[in-house]
């Protein structure tokens, strides 16, 4: 797993930071404010799972899944020796 990029909404929110611990992204510790949407976009090589365990009150956490990567093949220029 490899975090790709962070975002934050608003921009101005600090995003807490993350860590990949093998199959698992550990977060924080950090503050979320109220009305804050954090977003962390990460690159797997198997199908993803998600469990999510946090000690945070009055917050809603959610999974939003991005549609599949595709794969990019090109094909190199034929050069005749």
């Amino acid at each position: 797993m490899e975090i790709l990029r962070t975002e934050s909404s608003p921009n101005s929110a600090q995003v807490p930071s993350a860590r990949v611990h093998g199959s698992r992204l550990s977060i924080g510790p950090g503050r979320i404010g109220c009305g804050t949407t954090i977003t962390y976009l990460l690159l797997v090589d198997t199908a993803p799972s998600y469990d999510c365990r946090h000690s945070v009150l009055d917050v809603k956490v959610q999974h939003i899944a991005t549609p599949p990567a595709r794969r990019i093949t090109r094909q190199a220029p034929l050069v005749q020796p």
